[in-house]
């Protein structure tokens, strides 16, 4: 299945994407880094994850982490998540793809505790 130009990615997911988003980055961070989208040491949110009926939300970005002596740092992308006003963590990915693989379980983890 190919949803919004990605592989197996559910489309009923609750995201609204910034324009800022390029997804055609999505197998490369440090393209947001070259285009000045996101700052040396800083992030950026690129989308944010709502569903306010289960009190759930997270927020989708980017992030350059500063190296150490010579080196240029990192890239990477970021997914946080909040339920019920609660901070339940905060995880970074080297793709979008596997970010989002771990948005789609959490999101399929409460629709399934919802059905029991």
């Amino acid at each position: 299945m190919v949803t919004n130009g990605r592989l197996d990615m559910p489309t009923d997911l609750p995201i609204f994407w910034s324009a800022n988003y390029h997804p055609e980055w999505d197998e490369t961070p440090e393209a947001y880094l070259q285009a000045r989208i996101v700052a040396p040491t800083r992030s950026r949110r690129l989308g944010r994850y709502s569903d306010s009926q289960r009190e759930r939300k997270g927020y989708i970005g980017v992030y350059h982490q500063a190296g150490y002596q010579e080196s240029k740092g990192r890239t990477r992308f970021f997914l946080s998540l909040f339920a019920h006003g609660q901070t339940l963590g905060l995880r970074s990915y080297t793709t979008m793809n596997d970010l989002l693989a771990v948005l789609a379980a959490f999101h399929a983890q409460d629709e399934q505790a919802r059905e029991q």
